[in-house]
């Protein structure tokens, strides 16, 4: 009952009447985590630091080994840029649980904030190379650090951290397609076209992955390829006009004429408003 009114009254705005019913509750109950995480948010949304600083510092003390409480401590200090204070608890955060990939994920982003970025790469492979580390999580990690970073100055470390991805998550097919998306990147068409078969084995139901290969193929000019790949992707999205084209058109360039009108004539079949490819199918069909 206490705890509903301390929500509701956080909910009105009246926090220091929440604060105050929380306070009650804890007197009755003790140190609790739902209570003090409630308190230290309400703490750093009026801008009360030291006394959201406390709370944290409550929960640490009557939970020496739940490491959750350490990291948001350190977070904290990070978000101030208290990077002595901030390090001291990841410090105590290693020796809880060194192996905890999370740990390392925010040391990663401690030295990032601190412009030192390749001690966050190091932090990040030690994070990356931990398999019960969600792989969404250290994607799109990756993608954050790829957004800020220096690409040219960092290329081989973007490319390592990867590699590491990949051979943790083998069988995962968002990483193969990340994978071959930078081996494009890196002018490495021939090899980026194996991992975005790979994903498409793993998962066949992801149509910007097959139509990146497609494009991949046909700018190669791998026109047999090109064509059993599209003849597949067609049986998952048979209403896809561009399939239709390219197989099309890869038959044109092999003088299987015949077989490439009817490519394009299924493809107008299924076009639906698409006049730019419309275009594209009547002008391939007069050139064949």
């Amino acid at each position: 009952m206490y705890y509903d009114l301390a929500i509701l009254l956080t909910n009105n705005g009246q926090t220091k009447e929440a604060i105050k019913i929380y306070n009650k509750i804890e007197k009755q109950i003790g140190v609790s985590s739902q209570v003090s995480i409630n308190k230290e948010r309400i703490f750093l949304y009026e801008g009360d630091l030291e006394a959201a600083i406390k709370e944290l510092k409550k929960l640490i003390k009557k939970f020496p080994k739940e490491s959750k409480y350490y990291g948001m401590l350190a977070d904290l200090y990070l978000s101030q840029k208290d990077y002595k204070k901030a390090r001291k608890i990841y410090d105590k955060l290693l020796e809880i649980d060194n192996n905890n990939g999370l740990v390392h994920l925010s040391l990663s982003e401690f030295y990032r904030a601190q412009n030192k970025d390749e001690k966050a790469i190091e932090e990040l492979k030690i994070a990356f190379k931990n398999k019960d580390l969600d792989i969404n999580l250290k994607l799109n990690i990756f993608a954050s650090f790829l957004s800020v970073s220096d690409e040219n100055k960092m290329e081989k470390e973007f490319l390592n951290l990867l590699e590491i991805l990949l051979e943790t998550h083998s069988e995962n097919a968002r990483i193969n397609t990340v994978y071959a998306e930078f081996l494009i990147r890196e002018k490495k068409e021939e090899e980026a076209i194996k991992y975005f078969k790979k994903a498409l084995k793993l998962k066949k139901d992801e149509f910007m992955v097959w139509r990146e290969l497609l494009f991949l193929e046909n700018r190669l000019e791998k026109y047999k390829m090109l064509i059993t790949d599209c003849e597949e992707a067609i049986t998952y999205f048979p209403n896809q006009a561009v399939l239709y084209l390219l197989k099309g058109f890869a038959e044109s360039r092999l003088n299987k004429n015949e077989a490439s009108i009817k490519s394009f004539e299924n493809g107008v079949s299924v076009l639906i408003d698409e006049d730019e490819l419309s275009i594209q199918f009547y002008t391939y069909m007069g050139d064949v």
